[in-house]
């Protein structure tokens, strides 16, 4: 698959699933996949889905999505660079919603002074233990 090529089949959860699935507009499997990445580090940092599904209509959830209607608790002690990173992967518009590379190379995910991806051919993301 390659970056510009649009699907227009649904699969998976309505919780996961990007507004332009949801809209079943053509989408970019790609960055929908940021979109539910962005989803599962929301429920990770905050232990919490960020939108409802039990609403009566995909069309109520995909308005919550674009007003972004979830909220960070201050209790947790979430770090600015975390929310940035979520919020980024949580872009209504595909089209300005970072890519996977993009993400990886965010300061959230650059915890440490080697690589979040590889920089040539045969690096390795993890290293052996």
């Amino acid at each position: 698959m390659k970056n510009e090529d649009l699907s227009a089949t649904f699969c998976g959860s309505k919780s996961y699933s990007a507004p332009e699935i949801l809209t079943g507009s053509r989408y970019s499997p790609l960055k929908a996949d940021v979109w539910s990445l962005g989803v599962i580090a929301f429920v990770l940092v905050t232990n919490r889905m960020p939108f409802n599904e039990r609403v009566p209509s995909n069309s109520v959830i995909v308005e919550a999505q674009r007003a972004r209607t979830y909220r960070y608790s201050r209790r947790l002690h979430i770090s600015a660079t975390c929310q940035k990173t979520i919020d980024a992967m949580l872009t209504f518009d595909w089209r300005k919603r970072p890519s996977v590379v993009d993400i990886a190379r965010s300061e959230w995910f650059a915890l440490s002074d080697q690589p979040a991806l590889p920089t040539a051919a045969g690096d390795s993301v993890i290293s052996p233990s």
